[in-house]
């Protein structure tokens, strides 16, 4: 937490304000937004520290919740641990930014990231409505109309007013995009990003819909100037679009603002007063503002989040007991090459058998039994299995965590001592000396062995 206080001392030497002005003033407001598993700190202990050394307490403590990745908690061994930097690498965080946005709200609820729906929203929503809107707007005026807007046929003030029933159609709609945004208003105040967005999406609809009712390619034929106020009004939903969204998506908004020649005020950025002055002037030059995401960089942040961890060589202490134990044991001839092989089997036959490497996430010793370990494997399918070995006198169960293991995996389930064993772990030799089958190197969990 004294980063929160270094942080802010920093800022506030690029903006004019002191130490004393950002955390010792009753003047300023501070408020904490933190997960939820760290909430007990930070609603006991941290502000007695704060209190106790002359500093501002918090007015609000804003608790949001865990994320799961498609539905499930974030697996390093199923790549969906991902780090942000690897995320980056393939997609514009934005889109993370407004997906999270999305299904944000007030409550300490969990949120999933499920990448289905995340290329539905971030392309349905961010590129299809409002991405849209801009380049559809944009393109005809520097293409059709010499890169200009026109006038309105209402004054800003007026679209603040309730629009009477003989108003323009421009008029009526102007007022109710002033009445979604002052909801967005109070909404990002009161921490409900869902909504917003989803206000914002009904926002877009109207701009979108209005050019489509218009066809200004087709006013163009007969009247210029009304294409042009088709385009000035629609262009006015953009900046609209550009000051709300900003929050949520910034380069997003700063380009759009680009597009449209426009500069957000520094007093107020976020204000319905500021909508619909957009007029008689140039706009600026044509930009991509979001490319659609496809659904193999999704695949690609998953690949390189891939963490297995390495089979390291057996530990020790376990060589040593093991050394031991074989030491003790009684010296017997060997059998013959005949007596110790076993019938041969055809290739066929081999090939039943399903041999993949696995990973063992969990284990721990089976009640009453020496021999038994039950451990957890994750053998790339949706949920690990639980398997039965007899690895307890050779491998302790914490030295077998993070162990790649080839397992028999079509092995028919059975019960051993109460407990559902699905698959066999492979080893060589006889306890209590047993060394466990593996790979030379990592190797993602499910790779079939032949």
């Amino acid at each position: 937490p004294i980063g929160y206080v270094a942080a802010a001392v920093e800022w506030g030497e690029k903006h004019g304000l002191s130490l004393k002005d950002l955390w010792q003033s009753p003047e300023t407001r501070i408020e904490h937004v933190i997960g939820k598993d760290i909430m007990y700190f930070h609603t006991l202990f941290w502000p007695a520290v704060l209190h106790a050394a002359g500093y501002s307490l918090p007015s609000a403590v804003h608790v949001h919740g865990m994320l799961t990745v498609n539905g499930e908690k974030m697996s390093k061994s199923r790549g969906t641990f991902i780090n942000a930097a690897t995320f980056a690498d393939a997609i514009d965080p934005q889109a993370l930014r407004y997906y999270y946005a999305s299904k944000y709200t007030a409550q300490s609820h969990d949120m999933d990231l499920s990448f289905e729906d995340f290329l539905g929203r971030v392309n349905g929503e961010l590129v299809n409505k409002h991405a849209n809107l801009f380049s559809r707007v944009s393109q005809f005026l520097q293409q059709k109309l010499s890169g200009r807007l026109g006038d309105l046929p209402f004054t800003a003030a007026a679209a603040h007013e309730p629009a009477a029933a003989t108003a323009v159609q421009e008029l009526a709609i102007a007022s109710q995009v002033v009445a979604i945004g002052r909801r967005i208003e109070a909404l990002y105040a009161a921490r409900e990003m869902g909504q917003v967005v989803r206000e914002l999406s009904a926002m877009a609809d109207i701009g979108n819909e209005y050019m489509q009712a218009q066809k200004p390619w087709a006013q163009l034929k007969e009247d210029p100037e009304a294409a042009r106020l088709t385009c000035t009004f629609a262009a006015n939903i953009c900046y609209a679009l550009a000051m709300y969204l900003a929050p949520i998506v910034p380069s997003f908004a700063a380009a759009g603002m680009r597009v449209l020649a426009a500069q957000v005020p520094t007093r107020q950025p976020m204000d319905a007063g500021h909508l619909f002055k957009e007029r008689n002037r140039a706009i600026g030059a044509l930009e991509r503002l979001f490319e659609r995401i496809d659904k193999k960089a999704i695949e690609s942040v998953v690949a390189a989040s891939v963490q297995i961890p390495a089979a390291g060589p057996i530990p020790a202490a376990a060589v040593k007991t093991q050394a031991a134990a074989a030491a003790t044991l009684p010296k017997t001839p060997s059998a013959a090459p005949e007596a110790a092989a076993k019938q041969a089997i055809t290739y066929d036959t081999f090939a039943q058998l399903d041999l993949r490497v696995g990973t063992v996430m969990t284990a721990e010793a089976v009640a009453k039994s020496k021999k038994l370990l039950r451990l957890s494997v994750d053998l790339g399918e949706a949920e690990p299995r639980q398997i039965i070995s007899g690895l307890a006198e050779a491998y302790a169960a914490e030295k077998l965590l993070g162990r790649q293991v080839v397992v028999v995996a079509n092995l028919k389930p059975a019960k051993i001592m109460g407990h559902l064993s699905q698959g066999m772990v492979l080893s060589a030799g006889t306890p209590p000396v047993l060394a466990l089958c593996g790979v030379d190197g990592p190797v993602p969990p499910g790779t079939g062995v032949s």
